[in-house]
Formats: structure tokens, sequence, C-alpha cells
């Protein structure tokens, strides 16, 4: 004979102040549960991909030890600036939206940034995508970009050892790529 559990459900928000991660995707939301905030300052990791979020509140700069962020497709067409707050994040992923800049990223601990698949479009540069120093890798494939500005500022990429341009319509880089020392082919 089988057993069958007669533990209820766990609420994954519940759950989520005690573990430090909370993985909301799939649930078809079209906006952040209010009960999210509630846990915010325990949350290491959340996970909001696939989902129908139009817009991401500015109460995300209240979550001060998120590390990882997940906002993969949804409808998101803008970041707020609070993200900028986001001191711990190290990894953003934002892929599979209808970003055209990305202005307000964390600066301090960003490793790894996925916008492959959003709306950014022709010669981009500061500030329309203001990539922070500390980057070890950045996914920008599948975005109509045609090339980068002067002012996109690789020469403070140092760090920087995975650059995914695929599918993109680039035909050539900027000189100041040669500072990614760090850069793998």
């Amino acid at each position: 004979m089988g057993t069958t559990s007669s533990e209820p459900a766990r609420d994954p928000i519940e759950q989520a102040g005690r573990t430090g991660r909370l993985a909301l995707a799939n649930a078809q939301l079209e906006a952040v549960p209010a009960r999210v905030w509630l846990v915010g300052d325990r949350l290491r990791s959340l996970d909001l991909s696939n989902n129908k979020l139009l817009e991401l509140p500015s109460q995300v700069g209240t979550l001060c030890r998120l590390q990882t962020l997940v906002l993969s497709n949804n409808g998101l067409r803008h970041l707020p600036e609070e993200l900028y707050c986001l001191e711990e994040l190290r990894i953003l992923a934002v892929d599979g939206n209808r970003l055209v800049s990305a202005t307000f990223l964390p600066r301090k601990r960003l490793k790894q940034l996925d916008l492959s698949n959003n709306q950014f479009a022709g010669v981009v540069g500061h500030p329309a995508l203001a990539l922070p120093p500390s980057l070890t890798s950045c996914k920008l494939s599948g975005n109509p970009i045609t090339g980068f500005d002067s002012s996109f500022g690789f020469q403070v990429l140092t760090l920087l050892e995975e650059l995914d341009l695929d599918g993109c319509q680039i035909t050539a880089l900027p000189d100041d790529c040669g500072h990614m020392e760090s850069l793998r082919c």
C-alpha cells in the first residue's frame, strides 16, 4: 500500500522567509504579490520568470540581501531605478522582455547579466545601456543592435569574460574593446 502525505501544501512565500529562496515562475502573475515584500529582507533569490509582469515595483529596492533576480520572459519595458539599490545582486536575468534601456543596474557586485531577446536597437550607448564594471558575463544576443556608441564604456569592463552578441547586427566592435583582457573568444 502506498502512503499519502496528510501534510498541507506549503505556502512558497512563507517558506521563502525560512529558506531565502522564492520561485514564483510560471504562475501567470500580472503583479508581484504584496506578501513578497514582507519577507524581502530575508530573500537571497527571487525567480519571477515566465509570468505576465509588465512592471517591476519600486519595492524591489528593499530586497537588500538579494543575490539572484530572474525576470525572464515577462513583458517588462523598463527597470525601476530602485534596482540600483540591490548592492548584493550578483545575477540578473531579464531576457525575453521588451526592454529598450537598462540604466539603473547595480554597480558593486553584479557579475552575470542577461539582456538577451529584448528591444535594444540601433547604436547603443550610455545611459541607455550602462553596464557595471563588475560584470564577468553579459548576454545581449537577439537584440537588433547595430553597433556601440563611444559612450558605451567598454574600457571599464576589464573583468568581462563573456560577451554574447549572437543574432545582433553588429559588423565591428569599437577600439576600446581591447581593454577587455579577460574576454574569451
